[in-house]
Formats: C-alpha cells, sequence, structure tokens
C-alpha cells in the first residue's frame, strides 16, 4: 500500500450535524453514531496545522484511506484535536472521500490553498483516549500497554526494573472519576474507560 509523511496542512469538519453541536463536547469528538461498512463508528474533528505529521495508508481494496502512523514530534500529535491511528478519512475540506483512493485524497489535501484543511474521520467506538502531562494525546483500546503508548506519544518515563517491582516509572492515572498510580513499564489502559489521563 501506498503511504507517505504529510507535509500539509489538515482541518477536520463534520458536515452531518452543526458546529455548535460539538463545542460542548472535548475533545472534539461526536457522541453520534454512523453507519460505515455495516460497522458502527464515531465522528471527530481536529484543526490542526501543516506540516501535519502523518502517515496515510490506502485501504488493501484500494478504496479508502486511513491513518497509519502519527508523528510524536508533529503538528497532529500535539494539537488539541487529535488524530488517531486507524482514523478513517471520510471527507476533505467538505468533499467526500470516504472510498477515494490514496491518490484522490492526496490530490484534494494539496488542492487546499489555505494553511489548514478540513478532515472529517470516522473513528472506532472503542478507541480510548490516553492522555499524557506533555500535551500528547494517543488513541489506544483497553488493555494496551502503556508503556507503548507513553512511547508513541514521545511521553518520558524512567525506567529501571521494566518489571513493576521497583515502583521507579509509577504514573498517576486518572480515568472517570478514579484516580490511581500505575507502574508504566507494567500498567495497561483499564477497562470501560473513554479518557485516561497519565500525569
Amino acid at each position: 500500500s501506498q503511504q507517505m509523511w504529510l507535509s500539509c496542512c489538515f482541518v477536520i469538519v463534520f458536515t452531518c450535524a452543526p458546529s455548535n453541536a460539538f463545542l460542548e463536547l472535548r475533545p472534539k469528538m461526536t457522541r453520534q453514531v454512523l453507519m460505515r461498512s455495516s460497522v458502527p463508528f464515531q465522528v471527530a474533528i481536529a484543526y490542526i496545522r501543516k506540516p501535519m505529521g502523518v502517515i496515510l495508508e490506502e485501504n488493501a481494496d484500494g478504496r479508502g484511506v486511513i491513518v497509519a502512523d502519527v508523528d510524536p514530534t508533529g503538528n497532529a500529535a500535539s494539537s488539541a484535536d487529535p488524530v488517531f491511528v486507524g482514523d478513517a478519512i471520510l471527507e476533505v475540506n467538505d468533499t467526500p472521500c470516504a472510498q477515494a483512493t490514496f491518490e484522490e485524497v492526496m490530490d484534494l489535501i494539496i488542492a487546499a490553498e489555505t494553511t489548514e484543511v478540513e478532515l472529517t474521520l470516522g473513528r472506532a467506538l472503542d478507541i480510548v483516549e490516553v492522555r499524557f502531562s506533555n500535551g500528547r494525546t494517543v488513541g489506544a483500546k483497553s488493555g494496551d500497554a502503556l508503556a507503548l503508548l507513553a512511547q508513541r506519544a514521545g511521553y518520558s518515563v524512567k525506567y529501571s526494573c521494566q518489571s513493576g517491582g521497583c515502583g521507579t516509572c509509577e504514573q498517576k492515572l486518572e480515568s472517570g472519576d478514579s484516580t490511581r498510580y500505575v507502574r508504566m513499564c507494567v500498567g495497561r489502559v483499564p477497562k470501560d474507560a473513554s479518557i485516561v489521563a497519565i500525569e
């Protein structure tokens, strides 16, 4: 499949509901569930400057493009509107492209005349937002290793034993109304979480 680091500017726009519907939801993600290929998903919105710092990849069948990777030092990773690995690009500047090829999506992005490009992203319902105190947010699933997520977010953690015995890597984890301390080397994203904060 084709892929490349984008050095263009991205902006994400949601066209299925009025824009003020998202002002009450942070991060900018709707609670509305749509259907794509009989698989339920939610729509996310983000406003990101060029260069975005993501790798896009065409689906195996040649129709549709997803986010294959996010550079932890790029604009997408540091934006208040997160872009996650696995997000599907549904629209570029209000132009539908859920079934477009890689080249067609890139043409739409390159054709944007502003410093921001509007994108609409389809996101899996079971994605958990993991927010790190360095300002980076990554997408994960329940049970994912916190150490790998920290690495993906460019979040520095001091390790010693790396087996959970010494407590050197212990960090505060907030999920919903609960706060606890986890050892990052062996810690996992908790079940039934939607947003997790690591400090």
